[in-house]
């Protein structure tokens, strides 16, 4: 962003990375400002500058894009699921033929198979696979309809 110094920056990216603690923040982007006191009047500043604002706002815009997956991320990531590419942990009991101690310890699997079928069925009725078909005959007037209708608005 233009019209920032470096502190500003980092103040921001520190702003929004710390969950949204200004003095923190004013205290790591200002390092020669030890007192707390200090910091607190100087983050208060900070967040009253319109450009440091409109940076901060950028900043979670960005962050809000990244932490929501695309339609497409989520299709490719199901798709793994599916073909066992995503692996799963279970506890296994591994015996030791010599001494005959047990020891649990945890093992990545493929996906079981529930969980397969369930990715599967996600994606079909993401991509729109599933379709509903209505066959029917219906004999009504619509006299009839307007009648029924405002029955059901009686309250």
């Amino acid at each position: 962003m233009r019209g920032l110094t470096n502190q500003q920056r980092n103040f921001c990216e520190e702003y929004v990375n710390n969950g949204n603690n200004a003095t923190q923040a004013y205290l790591k982007a200002y390092k020669s400002c030890k007192k707390e006191e200090a910091a607190m009047a100087g983050a208060s500043r900070m967040l009253r500058n319109v450009k440091v604002n409109n940076y901060i706002t950028e900043l979670r815009q960005k962050l809000q894009e990244k932490a929501i997956m695309t339609a497409e991320e989520r299709m490719n990531w199901l798709t793994k699921v599916i073909n066992g590419e995503i692996k799963e942990q279970s506890a296994v009991l591994k015996t030791n033929c010599e001494t005959g101690e047990q020891e649990l310890i945890e093992q990545d699997f493929p996906s079981k198979l529930d969980t397969r079928l369930k990715s599967m069925d996600i994606l079909n009725k993401m991509t729109g696979q599933y379709v509903t078909n209505l066959n029917g005959n219906i004999n009504i007037t619509y006299e009839q309809a307007l009648k029924k209708v405002s029955e059901e608005n009686e309250y």
